[in-house]
């Protein structure tokens, strides 16, 4: 197959996922978007249906966006009892797809674009959320306060936090008190 120019409308996306479906003898199956902020794709197989989630398939690059829809393909060619197992990588890999598992493939996500709520530990970790976060203030960075060599600086991992990238909570300012 020669390569697919992935566009970014969600028309020319589906466009370009149903020649993908079709390609690889898919003819029958059928092709949703859907509004789901967890899964990026689905593969119905009671229903002989791929979904995608509209949220993701707009904040994702054309090469994660395309690694989805291959995944998903591979999961219909594989059949329900494949999961993510051998059959079911040995069939994304001929297909060309990287076979990674759903929390590899999220490593990808811009979290400042994809995020609402962005908190940055001082290390540099970030997360992410939808919606903000109970108690936000005192959540601190789980892969910082359990280092055995910064365990006696568990106060300095607090995260700050971002709203559409606007700074919304920073530790340092809320240590020293109003700033008036």
């Amino acid at each position: 197959m020669g390569s697919v120019v992935w566009l970014y409308t969600e028309s020319e996306f589906l466009d370009n996922t149903r020649q993908m479906m079709d390609y690889y003898g898919l003819r029958e199956w059928k092709i949703k978007m859907n509004n789901d902020n967890e899964a990026l794709g689905l593969c119905r197989f009671k229903k002989q249906r791929l979904e995608f989630s509209r949220t993701h398939m707009s904040a994702v690059n054309h090469l994660v966006r395309r690694d989805v829809v291959l995944h998903e393909i591979a999961h219909a060619m594989a059949g329900v009892e494949a999961g993510h197992g051998i059959e079911w990588r040995k069939i994304a890999r001929s297909i060309g797809c990287s076979a990674l598992d759903v929390i590899e493939t999220k490593k990808f996500f811009n979290k400042e674009i994809y995020y609402t709520w962005v908190g940055h530990c001082p290390q540099g970790h970030k997360i992410g959320a939808h919606f903000k976060p109970k108690n936000f203030e005192n959540m601190y960075c789980t892969k910082c306060l359990y280092n055995p060599e910064w365990v006696h600086l568990w106060h300095a991992y607090r995260f700050t936090w971002y709203k559409h990238g606007t700074l919304v909570f920073d530790p340092v300012l809320a240590q020293s008190g109003p700033r008036w």
